[in-house]
């Protein structure tokens, strides 16, 4: 009996150190936590990023960049942008390209994927909008100050994107047509693929002129110089157009990219890189 109670009374002792020992173990690590790591994590930041694919015009590729960047860092996403002409971007989604969002520089590419139901309507949403400019290299000695001077001979090469399928070269074909300009101006056009390509032939000086967004002109930096600006009455209204593709998986996420494009943060990154709020209505 005797020995059973030492027994016992040895295993209670043994139980009583161990737990000691546990105790004193997990203050030790709590104490690592406060002092070298955070004790709370947010919520799904340790979980892997969602992805989501934008298709965007190609005048939005700097904006659009930066506020991809802070989209993800806020809401724990991996975006990746393909940018191009609106028109291509159109054709690339009716042959079922892997797209969840498209944000088009115009309308008409969005009806006509709406057309063909390819895009949600109740998506949709007007983001920004834009100013026609002529844009020449930095270090050009042409005397160019106004839309008009672009028949005089001295102007040789002027670019502006393919009006076939960029919103850039619609535009552009607009103007020239309401200054009674087009058949002057015509022979010296250089079609290029789209809005980026535009500035690329600017700034590296591969033509006199540019007809081109104010927004590509600020993306030029100090390689392009702004010598005249479009009256908004020469073209049709420029709106900036997104709407989420009927085929995406991930409607709720492409909706969430959309709210932060036309939210504060979204429209101030815009406008730092020179868009213009949408038009009203």
């Amino acid at each position: 009996m005797k020995n059973r109670l030492m027994s016992t009374r040895g295993a209670a002792v043994s139980l009583a150190i161990l737990l000691a020992v546990l105790v004193l173990s997990t203050a030790a690590c709590g104490s690592d936590e406060v002092a070298g790591a955070p004790t709370t994590t947010a919520v799904g930041a340790t979980d892997e990023p969602q992805e989501l694919l934008v298709a965007a015009a190609a005048s939005l590729k700097s904006a659009f960049t930066e506020l991809g960047e802070a989209f993800d860092a806020a809401n724990n996403v991996a975006t990746t942008f393909t940018f191009d002409a609106s028109g291509s971007l159109q054709v690339q989604i009716e042959a079922g390209a892997p797209v969840d969002v498209f944000a088009s520089a115009a309308w008409k590419q969005v009806n006509n994927l709406l057309e063909k139901d390819l895009v949600d309507e109740a998506s949709t949403a007007v983001f920004a909008s834009n100013e026609m400019v002529l844009g020449v290299p930095a270090d050009s000695s042409l005397a160019i100050t106004s839309f008009e001077d672009l028949v005089e001979d001295e102007v040789k090469k002027i670019t502006t994107a393919d009006p076939q399928t960029a919103p850039q070269g619609k535009a552009s074909m607009e103007v020239l047509t309401a200054l009674g300009i087009t058949d002057a101006v015509q022979p010296k056009l250089i079609y290029s693929k789209n809005a980026s390509q535009t500035l690329t032939y600017v700034q590296e000086g591969e033509v006199d002129v540019g007809i081109m967004y104010a927004t590509d002109a600020v993306a030029g930096g100090d390689k392009v110089k702004v010598v005249a600006v479009s009256e908004p009455g020469w073209h049709s209204e420029i709106a900036y157009v997104m709407a989420t593709v009927n085929a995406c998986k991930k409607k709720t996420l492409a909706q969430t990219f959309t709210d932060f494009v036309l939210g504060p943060e979204g429209q101030e990154i815009l406008s730092k890189y020179g868009f213009v709020p949408p038009p009203a209505g």
